[in-house]
């Protein structure tokens, strides 16, 4: 069986004009070979030769992933009649020196064996392509519009894209499926399911929402429909305008995991296929939507000003990753309890755990909330055993903040504004008003200019909770909205590291920077043997749990006898009495009848 895509790109916008082409074929002999063959054709409108390159990137996922290592056999030829192999010019780009007037035509192929929202998977089923990971642009003209033919093989039965379709007449192949695009931003910004899948729909404030579901899974499609809808009816409303034409989700159903990638009218999600009839991960992935859902307007539409137009060879730097994610992020937990799907206390208990998982986390004072989203690629997607003593994640201070930041504005301007209002005037004024994203100075006026108050007073919260390192929580309060705010220090039974489950020793996996393990000289990779606190003693192959809690006094006497590379070693000290700080958020009673409460959690 084979699948063949042609896309057409344009040296002007115009769809009208004559088109490049792209093509590619799939073709698995065996189902282990994974392979898409393209054909890309265009006109050499230039002197010089033209270069060609595969993205090392693909928005919404801060990591340079190298796709052209997946590419092979490029080559190319003049309408077909002798083929050359193309020269590489960097680790992503290639030459091809046609003479001008010529129509070119360029083959190569792609390997497409992972399965994510940010990669492309083909097998004898499916196939999700997210473009990125397959179509090269022309350097000189990496914005050409065109349009995508997709030739499926006689098994599979359906494309899904946010792609528009063009019009097929009765002659056509019905296993062939046209769209268009304007440029190659929105090629990258469609992914496209291929294969026998189903979909179902509902609308939301009259715009059609169609999913597809991919693979086996145990979803009762009429409840999912429902839900899907009030999630997404509740999201809108933040902003209370949508944007899109129609809108695609495309849920990927896996044995275990999960994860979304937003696109300006779709995304893609991961679900575990058997998880619909477990009530937390079914919750979960109600919030899963919601946030993807809101990054059509946050992210998309609402941006840091270096998100788009986008550089694909290179990384794309922001310090507002943090309003991209973090706000999405609190956004799709406030979600649930707006929707009815948990309670006012469940959701504030929620909030408090991120805030203690921020404040427990030594990294967090270390690096800022604007440097971290700035390191975005060498650190959110690339962490290792001692990030969390170096850095802390943009989604869940992003979070944090953005939560507080929700209640300062809320006090400041006596109810009358909220985040929703914040996000409501960006929207309104750099999307719809100069089709643009916004400066961090842009973004802090937004706030004063939406809050009132004191500029001084923001200026400050932004130092304090943007550039600086220091705890939110001990410098802002949820309090003005009627909450009550207290913290309490509860002893850490961990001693300050953590262990991986599945090995024997026990193995160290992670050190808390100035805990007690710290300070005990235990390293990563450690092998505990045997040891000793106080009167507690821990032998390999015991519950570790139990012994760490007998060792949260101060001043105990510690020993422990470990293997490091492999040789015995004996460690002493003492116990410091490592304590974890704990938020508590508490509902005053009949709190339904508190307005500002009611207008923060049911609008």
């Amino acid at each position: 069986m084979r699948i063949a895509i042609i896309a057409f790109l344009t040296s002007v916008m115009s769809l009208s004009a004559k088109p490049a082409h792209y093509t590619l074929d799939i073709r698995f002999p065996h189902h282990t070979q994974h392979m898409v063959d393209v054909e890309l054709s265009f006109d050499q409108t230039q002197k010089q030769a033209s270069i060609i390159s595969m993205p090392v990137w693909t928005p919404g996922s801060y990591l340079v992933r190298e796709f052209a290592k997946s590419v092979e056999g490029v080559q190319w030829s003049i309408d077909g009649q002798v083929w050359n192999k193309a020269t590489k010019t960097a680790k992503h780009s290639w030459s091809i020196p046609a003479p001008k007037g010529s129509r070119v035509k360029v083959n190569y192929q792609v390997y497409a064996r992972e399965l994510s929202v940010r990669t492309s998977y083909v097998d004898a089923d499916q196939a999700l392509l997210n473009m990125a990971s397959i179509a090269m642009f022309l350097q000189h003209d990496p914005q050409a519009a065109g349009q995508i033919h997709l030739h499926l093989p006689e098994a599979w039965s359906r494309s899904s894209t946010a792609l528009p379709a063009i019009p097929t007449g009765p002659e056509t192949n019905s296993q062939t499926h046209s769209f268009q695009f304007e440029s190659f931003d929105q090629l990258v910004d469609c992914p496209i399911q291929i294969g026998h899948h189903e979909e179902f729909s509902f609308e939301v404030r009259g715009i059609p929402h169609r999913v597809a579901l991919v693979g086996q899974h145990n979803a009762d499609l009429e409840q999912l429909a429902l839900d899907m809808q009030r999630i997404c009816e509740t999201m809108t409303a933040i902003i209370d305008e949508h944007p899109c034409q129609d809108y695609l989700f495309i849920v990927q159903h896996v044995p275990s995991g999960g994860g979304g990638l937003e696109h300006a009218s779709s995304t893609c999600l991961m679900m575990q296929k058997d998880g619909y009839t477990d009530a937390d991960r079914y919750k979960r992935f109600l919030g899963l939507v919601a946030h993807e859902y809101f990054h059509l307007w946050n992210v998309k539409r609402i941006r840091p000003i270096e998100l788009g137009p986008f550089d694909y060879l290179q990384e794309n730097y922001t310090d507002l990753l943090w309003v991209a994610e973090g706000i999405t992020s609190y956004y799709d937990e406030l979600a649930l309890v707006r929707a009815g799907y948990v309670d006012a206390q469940t959701f504030l208990n929620t909030l408090t755990t991120y805030i203690d998982g921020v404040e427990n986390r030594p990294g967090s004072y270390v690096h800022s909330l604007a440097e971290v989203s700035r390191d975005a690629w060498i650190r959110e997607y690339r962490p290792n055993e001692n990030s969390a003593n170096t850095s802390v994640s943009y989604y869940s201070k992003g979070l944090v903040v953005a939560a507080y930041l929700d209640a300062e504005i809320r006090s400041k301007s006596a109810g009358a504004s909220s985040l929703d209002s914040l996000m409501r005037y960006l929207y309104k004024t750099y999307y719809l008003g100069q089709n643009r994203g916004f400066t961090p100075a842009e973004f802090e006026s937004a706030v004063v200019t939406v809050a009132g108050g004191n500029a001084d007073h923001w200026k400050a919260f932004f130092e304090h909770c943007l550039w600086g390192t220091g705890c939110v929580s001990s410098a802002y309060s949820f309090e003005s909205l009627g909450l009550t705010q207290s913290k309490i220090s509860i002893p850490d039974p961990s001693l300050g590291m953590a262990w991986a489950r599945d090995k024997n020793p026990l193995e160290v996996s992670s050190i808390k920077r100035g805990s007690t393990a710290y300070d005990l000289g235990l390293n990563v990779g450690d092998q505990v043997l045997q040891a000793q606190c106080g009167l507690s003693t821990y032998q390999d192959g015991e519950n570790w749990t139990e012994f760490a809690q007998s060792c949260t006094e101060k001043g105990l006497d510690l020993t422990f006898q470990i293997i490091r590379n492999g040789e015995p070693r004996t460690l002493q000290g003492l116990s410091k009495g490592d304590v974890l700080q704990k938020t508590q958020l508490t509902l005053p009673n009949n709190w339904e009848e508190n307005q500002k409460l009611t207008q923060w959690l049911n609008p």
